[in-house]
């Protein structure tokens, strides 16, 4: 599976938009790469869909590169090449021996690597502190990995420019409301006495995922 075989639902061109609106925020912050590893804000940024976010993983945003990085366990990258514009020299994987190994190799270890590569091992590095599947201990391996970096939070970076939504976000935001109304109204028009709930959230997914006479679910 190559990259552009997934049709995302943004044009590259708006994905290319949040980079660069982040990459200007970096800047303000003085950061020379951003290690992301939210998982909305990875899909925000590349469009990365996989629910794989239980090993780490990460996008970095560098300064000085024009497109991000992904960094997540190798067979993950199917999904990052399916789902992203990313090319595939801008995917890089581990192997499981990372993977709660007995050898003393941790994924941070390799995600310090990647940064090196990409000639930022000695700068400033933001992390998500706050992100829920960045813990303490990848916090503290990937200090231990970059020694001459100043690596400092970021958590919000990315979300504060999630606020402002494109014109594409705000259509999905509404189409996502009307189908959170007919979900509701369907709901109410079925359920009466007798009448299982195992039948109602039938009705009820039924309508989520078949969408309007205008646009799918």
């Amino acid at each position: 599976m190559t990259a552009g075989q997934y049709d995302p639902p943004f044009e590259k061109e708006e994905f290319d938009d949040r980079v660069t609106r982040t990459r200007a925020a970096m800047a303000e912050f003085d950061l020379d790469a951003l290690v992301v590893t939210d998982p909305a804000n990875m899909t925000y940024l590349t469009g990365y869909e996989s629910w794989s976010f239980y090993v780490p993983q990460a996008v970095v945003v560098a300064r000085a590169r024009e497109q991000p990085v992904w960094v997540g366990r190798e067979m993950d990258m199917f999904a990052a090449r399916a789902t992203t514009y990313l090319s595939d020299a801008d995917v890089k994987g581990y192997g499981d021996d990372y993977v709660q190994s007995a050898d003393d190799t941790h994924p941070m270890d390799f995600l310090a690597a990647v940064l090196d590569d990409i000639g930022v091992a000695a700068g400033r590095v933001g992390v998500e502190m706050d992100a829920y599947y960045y813990t303490a201990f990848a916090d503290d391996r990937l200090r231990e990995g970059l020694p001459e970096a100043t690596v400092t939070d970021a958590t919000l970076l990315v979300n504060q420019l999630r606020l402002e939504k494109s014109d594409r976000e705000l259509t999905y935001v509404r189409q996502a409301a009307q189908l959170s109304d007919l979900a509701i109204t369907t709901a109410i028009d079925e359920m009466a006495p007798g009448v299982r709930e195992s039948v109602v959230m039938g009705e009820v997914f039924r309508t989520l995922i078949g969408g309007t006479d205008t646009f799918g679910g």
